[in-house]
């Protein structure tokens, strides 16, 4: 399984006279000298996952939880997305249901986060399933056997 495409970008939400938001075509997101406003608009990133069922596409699509937020914080959190799809190793089934539970999580919620700050329950079941795969046991107070 390989990743098609990604990519981190900064967007806003202002709007134009008929109020459709401007997006990327904000003419403050970037100053004078091209570099992009520290203080206009959010990071976001993007990241194609592999297709579903039936061929349709599936593109995740994340914005910083921080206002302005950090570049390093949106590519923190894809970084965490590719090394929780790299855990399918070539696995096309085990790859289609970790991308599952990636689309499944709620806008605005970080993907995953490390196993030692109260992981979320997308990051759980994707650890799960990879253990079942694994044939990990379940029972309680027993270590994983990687």
């Amino acid at each position: 399984m390989t990743i098609r495409s990604e990519s981190i970008r900064k967007r806003c939400y202002c709007k134009d006279e008929s109020g459709r938001r401007l997006g990327a075509r904000c003419s403050r997101l970037k100053l004078a000298s091209g570099a992009w406003s520290s203080g206009h608009g959010v990071w976001a990133f993007q990241i194609e996952l592999p297709p579903a069922p039936g061929g349709r596409r599936r593109i995740l699509r994340r914005v910083s939880n921080t206002q302005p937020g950090a570049r390093a914080d949106v590519a923190a959190e894809l970084a965490r997305v590719c090394e929780l799809m790299s855990l399918a190793d070539g696995d096309e089934a085990l790859a289609d249901e970790i991308a599952e539970v990636l689309m499944a999580c709620k806008l605005g919620r970080p993907a995953a986060r490390s196993a030692s700050v109260d992981p979320p329950a997308a990051k759980w079941r994707a650890e799960r399933l990879i253990d079942q795969r694994r044939g990990v046991s379940d029972v309680v107070g027993r270590a994983p056997q990687y």
